[in-house]
């Protein structure tokens, strides 16, 4: 019995710190992607391309503010914008993820995670284009 326990005992621990390592990671995965379409979302609203990059950034920044996922706790916003009727916004936001503690774990993975999301922008929305039609090619 006991030699059966000494055997099993390295197992059960790495299998442990395996479910730590997955729920860090997928719990940082869903904040990063909660922050993004926030950023995205608040983006769609805005009149001008000027303020759909400053209400991402500050959408993302808000929803971010207060956790300690992110090593420094601070993520990069990247605003992606198809700026016309019908549209689309995109936000990426990344982040290093803290894995503090988990260092002995060999398959912790990569620590830099990354959330996307995209929100369209709404066909009949009058948008600020510089005094140009949006969206018109000449």
């Amino acid at each position: 019995m006991s030699l059966e326990l000494v055997l099993l005992t390295p197992i059960l621990i790495m299998l442990a710190l395996f479910l730590v390592v997955v729920g860090r990671v997928v719990t940082v995965q869903s904040q990063l992607n909660g922050a993004a379409r926030d950023g995205a979302r608040a983006a769609s609203v805005a009149r001008t391309q000027g303020q759909a990059q400053a209400f991402a950034i500050q959408a993302v920044n808000d929803s971010i503010a207060g956790t300690s996922f992110c090593v420094g706790g601070n993520a990069e916003t990247d605003v992606d914008l198809v700026w016309m009727p019908g549209g689309q916004v995109t936000v990426t936001v990344t982040c290093t993820t803290d894995l503090t503690g988990l260092a002995l774990v060999p398959f912790a993975g990569d620590p830099v995670k990354t959330g996307t999301a995209s929100a369209p922008i709404d066909t009949y929305r009058r948008l600020d284009c510089g005094g140009d039609p949006c969206g018109v090619e000449e």
